[in-house]
């Protein structure tokens, strides 16, 4: 019974490995998790216009589901400042609470200093399953998400620049 529980869990293991760390193939479907193409969505923007992913076809985006009243989507906001400054990429900033009005979220976005694009969509939240927030993805030139996670570091930022950049 014993090598039988070790086999399961050296193949549990494993398979957590490979799929969340190790696996950098690109399933060539549209999807919203890390190795697939971005799902193509319309979102509102703060200025009355509207983007889509599709839209920075070429470029590498850096999508942040967020909420004003979240403390480390504030961080986050600092963090992505710098990267903006350090690389060429687009930023997408979605605010996913509802409560919150176009008037408010200006005022919130000149306050942090966005530089970019800065929407706010309950549908993309939901489309993308967002359950905690800062959500973010890293979407390579191609469109393939290559990393989809949480608070990001300026180092991991870094990490993703050099490898799908």
């Amino acid at each position: 019974m014993l090598p039988m529980i070790l086999v399961v869990l050296v193949g549990a293991a494993a398979y957590y490995v490979y799929f969340s760390h190790g696996n950098d193939s690109v399933i060539y479907e549209e999807g919203i998790m890390k190795g697939y193409l971005v799902t193509d969505m319309e979102m509102p923007l703060l200025d009355g216009g509207s983007i889509r992913f599709s839209d920075y076809e070429g470029e590498v985006i850096i999508v942040d589901f967020m909420a004003p009243w979240c403390t480390s989507c504030r961080e986050q906001l600092l963090v992505l400042k710098e990267v903006v400054k350090k690389h060429d990429v687009q930023v997408i900033s979605v605010n996913i609470d509802p409560s919150y009005d176009s008037s408010y979220l200006r005022r919130f976005e000149e306050s942090m200093g966005v530089m970019w694009s800065f929407g706010t969509s309950t549908e993309a939240a939901l489309t993308y399953q967002t359950n905690a927030i800062p959500t973010i993805l890293f979407i390579d030139k191609e469109g393939v998400i290559r990393y989809r996670g949480f608070f990001t570091t300026l180092l991991e930022f870094e990490q993703l620049m050099q490898k799908y950049g």
